[in-house]
């Protein structure tokens, strides 16, 4: 193409915009896409794509859209989906108290940090208990994913060297705060599997189904949990061939759902008694 044949524009159409406008426009749309594309903040607050990597601790709160992150010190790896609202995706938690012997839990083995909610946890001899004397106690995982809708199944392995009416060890489900939490658990006192509720610092058992206590041999609680939907199953390890010996089912939102609008955390509850031990504990979160 010749010189000749270039022709700058004397005009531009009517709603046009002028070359200087445009030439102002672009460092401003080129900011954009970098905020879109790297940062948490678009001008337009319409993120075109977005995928990060940080620490759990350093995810941002939802409310973009369409972004991806990945939690970096997280094992198994797990991707986490902003709805515009929350923080949707998988997490594999798992934590086989393996470590030196502390009042402070740390970080679970998937990489994510337990709070002690109420009470007083430690790890002595590779297992969770709670402390001599210490009331019952509560502690939490939070994988930052909603729990409303979520499909969980969790399990804890338990044994214990005490008397049988003072197992009282369980899975918490939905936690929000130390008067409003689901909970899943063997009660030796009453000596059933039990689904129960706190609401308002009020507890409530919705169902449960005998069984003889078993101090002799290793046991696993396990809860699945799909919406309102709560199964908790008790298996005795060594000699049923890992065959649920009990199960319980319930499936009232108005009591495993409602309560707990906005939940993130879940984890494991123990009574008072220093005889009981939770060995391992594992939950698969799809939310």
């Amino acid at each position: 193409m010749s010189n000749s044949d270039w022709h700058t524009p004397t005009d531009f159409p009517a709603g046009s915009l002028s070359r200087a406008t445009l030439n102002e426009q672009v460092p401003e749309n080129i900011q954009a896409l970098y905020d879109g594309l790297v940062t948490d903040t678009q001008v337009t607050d319409e993120v075109i794509h977005q995928h990060r990597v940080g620490t759990l601790a350093a995810l941002p709160a939802a409310g973009n859209a369409g972004r991806l992150y990945i939690p970096s010190d997280i094992v198994p790896a797990s991707v986490l989906v902003d709805d515009g609202s929350d923080w949707r995706g998988s997490a594999a938690v798992h934590d086989t108290f393996n470590r030196a012997n502390s009042t402070t839990l740390g970080n679970a083995d998937s990489g994510h940090p337990w709070t002690e909610e109420t009470g007083d946890l430690e790890i002595t001899s590779n297992a969770l208990r709670v402390v001599s004397s210490a009331a019952a106690s509560i502690g939490t995982v939070n994988p930052k994913i909603l729990l409303d809708d979520a499909y969980i199944v969790a399990e804890i392995n338990i044994y214990t060297a005490g008397t049988a009416a003072d197992i009282d060890v369980g899975i918490i489900l939905r936690f929000v705060d130390t008067d409003n939490y689901l909970l899943v658990r063997y009660n030796g006192s009453t000596q059933q599997l039990q689904i129960r509720k706190v609401v308002g610092g009020t507890p409530t058992t919705l169902v449960g189904v005998g069984k003889t206590a078993v101090t002799s041999s290793p046991q696993t609680i396990r809860a699945i949990m799909a919406g309102g939907y709560v199964r908790a199953e008790l298996l005795v390890r060594g000699g049923t061939g890992g065959d649920p010996v009990l199960t319980q089912d319930y499936d009232v939102l108005a009591d495993t759902r409602t309560p707990f609008l906005g939940a993130t955390e879940l984890g494991v509850y123990i009574g008072n008694d220093v005889a009981d031990k939770i060995g391992a504990f594992a939950a698969d979160i799809r939310g």
